[in-house]
């Protein structure tokens, strides 16, 4: 019969399985997560463009109102 001590020593660490178990977890949550992930960057991406593109058409408006005309004409002669 094992005396207390060594039994406590054996049953310190993690066995293969255990750890082989816990890695392909790992693997699974990572294969349902990482497109999520992209999703959600790409949504942020979007959102981000069209305030952006807001923010530039409330410009171009605001000229608009005070020059009465949209932009400088950039075109060279």
């Amino acid at each position: 019969m094992m005396t207390m001590s060594a039994r406590s020593l054996r049953q310190r660490g993690f066995t293969l399985i255990e750890i082989m178990l816990v890695l392909a977890i790992i693997g699974c949550l990572s294969i349902i997560c990482i497109p999520l992930f992209q999703r959600f960057a790409a949504r942020a991406r979007k959102a981000e463009m069209h305030n952006v593109l807001g923010k530039v058409e409330l410009n171009f408006r605001n000229n608009y109102q005070s020059t009465g005309v949209y932009g400088a004409d950039i075109t060279s002669d």
